[in-house]
């Protein structure tokens, strides 16, 4: 699918990889911790880049049911 990924770094709870299919080139970042996972993306045509984030938040509190949270953002 893709002609290259490459993981550019992980830590602290984060990980980024970027790839490349022809002209297409994008970055992708995970971000996780107890409440809160994250997917950050930037795909596209140097001319046409789409940005986007997808975050998922949950909570839990003592006695509580879970909490679920998502928002998603086109930044394009």
């Amino acid at each position: 699918m893709f002609e290259r990924i490459i993981c550019c770094g992980h830590g602290l709870g984060i990980t980024t990889a970027t790839y490349e299919a022809g002209d297409v080139q994008g970055m992708v970042s995970f971000n996780a911790s107890e409440t809160r996972t994250c997917v950050m993306s930037t795909i596209g045509p140097i001319n046409a880049i789409r940005d986007c984030v997808l975050t998922h938040r949950h909570h839990a509190a003592p006695g509580r049911r879970v909490v679920i949270g998502e928002q998603v953002m086109d930044c394009s």
